[in-house]
């Protein structure tokens, strides 16, 4: 749930496919990969950076349990 005033454009479905496909390699760039949100800069580079933290995270998983 996003609980901020601003930027709430972030949870919406169309803007979030922007992130479909992302593999553990990949490293997000907001402003050319991550289109931003007139009025939600803060919110949108903040979700990328988030997503690019979570691709980092899993990319150090073991590949074998």
């Amino acid at each position: 749930a996003y609980r901020e005033d601003y930027g709430g454009e972030i949870s919406s479905k169309r803007w979030l496919r922007q992130f479909d496909g992302s593999g553990k390699m990949d490293e997000l760039k907001y402003g050319a990969d991550i289109k931003g949100i007139s009025g939600a800069t803060i919110s949108a580079q903040s979700m990328t950076n988030a997503v690019n933290e979570l691709l980092n995270n899993i990319s150090k998983l073991p590949t074998e349990l």
